[in-house]
């Protein structure tokens, strides 16, 4: 684990394309793996986190790993520790991660390999992660990793690291949302569109500004279901409950 400011990334010494990354630790992953550290503590110094009888784990064991969780989630077909992260990669464009961190995450040394994924054209977060690799490698040439500790590199999160790691962590953890800040949420209408909502006329000034916030984002069917509530409170003053179709 390597400390960069405030936060904690873990550095994966040689990926599947032979280059070093880093990759942004959440805070509930960082605790699990203090309390694993805490609970595993080796028999000497080790430059491996997960060992067994003083040993690195082999590749067999963590097939049987994730062939066992695959088997307890129900999912019949064999599943190779690899799927995991085509399995990450897939959900981070599908909820909306910029692919420029996930090129990042995976260690991608070019961002058309990310294309498998979708289609992408920019390559800074790649460049603050070549600077900051540049000078890791320096300190961790310099110091003692046999410890598991994390390793302070006195450096300071770039603009796009800093992007990269919250938006990782928005995909991480129950309760995060994985909508990027710039996308406009399609669903800020999930209680108006359930048939138990209710509103009245004195909520009409409200319900006409977020239509007209729905149609300037050109969110047609959040419009619509402004427009229906609003229609039908002016048709019926008491009260408005409406279904979208």
């Amino acid at each position: 684990m390597v400390q960069i400011g405030e936060n904690y990334w873990l550095r994966v010494p040689i990926g599947k394309m032979h280059n070093d990354r880093y990759i942004p630790l959440h805070p509930e992953v960082k605790q699990l793996l203090d309390d694993w550290i805490g609970q595993h503590l080796p028999i000497k110094p080790f430059d491996f986190l997960f060992t067994g009888h003083g040993y690195r784990y082999h590749r067999g064991k963590v097939v049987q790993a994730v062939a066992r969780i695959a088997k307890e989630a129900g999912i019949k077909e064999h599943v190779p520790p690899h799927r995991l992260r085509h399995t990450l990669a897939t959900l981070a464009v599908n909820r909306g991660m910029p692919l420029e961190s996930i090129a990042a995450l995976l260690g991608h040394r070019s961002l058309s390999m990310t294309m498998v994924y979708a289609r992408i054209g920019n390559r800074v977060v790649q460049q603050e992660y070549s600077q900051v690799s540049q000078h890791l490698e320096e300190i961790c040439g310099r110091v003692d990793l046999t410890d598991n500790k994390p390793v302070n590199a006195g450096l300071v999160e770039g603009t796009q690291m800093r992007k990269l790691r919250q938006d990782h962590w928005r995909l991480l953890g129950n309760g995060y949302c994985a909508r990027p800040a710039d996308v406009p949420c399609e669903y800020e209408t999930i209680c108006e569109s359930c048939p138990c909502f209710s509103t009245t006329v004195e909520f009409l000034p409200i319900l006409n500004k977020q239509k007209e916030d729905a149609e300037s984002n050109g969110q047609i069917l959040r419009a619509k279901v402004f427009d229906r509530l609003i229609r039908s409170l002016e048709e019926t003053p008491s009260k408005a409950n409406v279904v979208p179709s």
